[in-house]
């Protein structure tokens, strides 16, 4: 009986600490995608960024 009740006191602490991991892996990964999300825009915009300049300086006269 002893052990049963130590294995059901377990499993009720077991129990919200695994939802209390379970909702912060879930908000983690949110706040990563954002992260990601934002690296994203921002490394479309450098190579926006790179192909004007690199448009710019083609058009450049080239000194002889």
């Amino acid at each position: 009986m002893s052990n049963e009740l130590s294995q059901l006191m377990n499993e009720k602490v077991r129990e919200p600490t695994l939802k209390i991991f379970m909702k912060t892996i879930v908000e983690q990964r949110a706040e990563i995608m954002n992260m990601l999300g934002g690296l994203n825009q921002r490394m479309e915009q450098l190579s926006i960024d790179v192909n004007e300049y690199t448009i710019q300086m083609l058009d450049q006269p080239t000194p002889e």
